[in-house]
């Protein structure tokens, strides 16, 4: 799907309306968020006992293999850089993605196990807002 989304022939924008949002992580967001959701019920179906660790980890892993795979393919279209550079490609897009997907993974984990949405809500909007300090101290800090 991600190569897809990358490359011809759908030639999707990079930007709405001018902004820092990026369509792709959009929807790239959207197909790692919609895999968990169905690889974390399937591994609790299978097992129910699945501690949010766990299934946090299984996630993480899922998404690990996936990009990694995504990045050799995607390595393998490039032919003006150099071995060190692709390999650095490989391992910022690899751990990159994979960051964010296990960030993913535990909300997602979290609200399967204990079904508590209000406290996820409040999980993710103190998350969101450490994010958003932490984004403002630096803008400041480097004026």
């Amino acid at each position: 799907m991600e190569y897809w989304i990358h490359f011809p022939p759908l030639s999707i924008p990079f930007k709405v309306f001018h902004n820092q949002i990026s369509i792709v992580g959009i929807l790239i967001s959207g197909i790692i968020i919609t895999t968990l959701i169905f690889a974390q019920k399937k591994i609790l179906k299978l097992n129910p006992d699945s501690s949010i660790l766990k299934l946090t980890m299984l996630g993480a892993l899922i998404c690990f293999i996936s990009e990694f795979v995504f990045q050799i393919i995607r390595q393998a279209t490039y032919h003006e850089d150099t071995i060190g550079e692709r390999i650095l490609d490989i391992a910022h897009g690899t751990f990159g993605v994979t960051l964010v997907a296990t960030v993913f993974s535990f909300f997602i984990a979290f609200q399967l196990k204990t079904k508590k949405t209000i406290q996820l809500i409040i999980l993710i909007v103190v998350v969101m807002s450490l994010l958003a300090i932490s984004t403002f101290s630096q803008v400041f800090t480097s004026i």
